[in-house]
């Protein structure tokens, strides 16, 4: 921290200063200067992402994200305050100076509120604290509180029926309102949910119920949504008797009946068709041998 009242000085300036070491309440200063000299300008340094003020990077920027502000006091001078910045089980406490150009009564942010917050690393009376240099060093961090949506797409439609004759593959696709990282997980027939790491296939015969849901990095998961894949992939069966016999060579004086036994054992019969002659008739319907040739 160096005390000095000269005017002129700018953020980005580069200064050589000369000056007395010094201690105020804890901590270090450089006070009384003896000659302060600007020797050119230079972009100001990226804020240092931290968890927590320390000792190890007093006289640094640094950057606190999403901490909520608890416990707003009134500091000296007059306009001047203090506050905790909280992120989980961490606590820090940033002062905010009125010479700043930001005081109490003008503050925008109430308790409660979540900001990312930067300033100087710095010691008071034996408590670290950041020094905020003006009110652009805090931004809102919106709240989260939506979930994610999660969506599943099929590399092949069911028909009508709810079925498909092939493989099927499974895509899921997450998005969220606010940036950050999703996990989705999902599962089939009910089993474990397990970490989706991109498209799954499903190819065993039989009625398939997939589960999925995502969580956002905030920690705010969706409701598990459902979706049907019935696979089956075996041909049903057709059996044509003649007369309750195979079918076969008659005498012209016969009396026929054609009968179309049809059987699949997963999605069932949907349609079937007996046919003499190209045309089409109905199974179980009598037919004159002589009508043949």
């Amino acid at each position: 921290y160096v005390f000095q009242s000269a005017s002129g000085y700018h953020l980005g300036d580069v200064v050589k200063i000369t000056a007395p070491l010094a201690v105020y309440n804890t901590e270090l200063e450089l006070a009384d200067l003896i000659a302060i000299e600007k020797t050119g300008t230079a972009p100001l340094p990226g804020p240092v992402m931290a968890e927590a003020v320390s000792d190890a990077n007093q006289g640094q920027l640094l950057q606190l994200q999403d901490v909520t502000i608890r416990n707003i006091i009134s500091a000296t001078p007059a306009g001047s305050f203090e506050f905790d910045a909280v992120n989980g089980g961490v606590s820090n406490h940033v002062r905010v100076d009125v010479r700043t150009g930001v005081a109490l009564a003008d503050f925008p942010y109430q308790e409660g509120a979540v900001v990312n917050v930067t300033g100087v690393s710095a010691i008071f009376r034996g408590l670290y604290q950041l020094k905020p240099r003006g009110l652009g060093d805090f931004t809102a961090v919106q709240s989260d509180t939506e979930a994610p949506t999660t969506s599943a797409a099929l590399s092949a439609a069911p028909n009508a029926e709810g079925w498909v004759n092939q493989d099927v593959e499974v895509a899921l696709t997450a998005a969220d309102d606010t940036a950050g990282t999703i996990t989705t997980q999902y599962a089939v027939d009910g089993g474990a949910y397990t970490a989706y790491a991109g498209p799954f296939t499903v190819t065993e015969e039989a009625r398939h119920t997939v589960g999925y849901f995502s969580t956002d990095a905030a920690g705010n998961a969706e409701e598990a949504k459902f979706i049907q894949v019935n696979v089956d992939k075996t041909l049903p069966a057709a059996e044509l008797t003649q007369s309750g016999q195979a079918v076969g060579d008659v005498l012209e004086t016969a009396v026929l009946t054609f009968e179309l036994v049809s059987s699949d054992g997963l999605s069932g019969i949907i349609s079937e068709q007996l046919l003499l002659d190209g045309t089409e008739i109905a199974s179980g319907e009598t037919v004159q041998a002589s009508e043949l040739g």
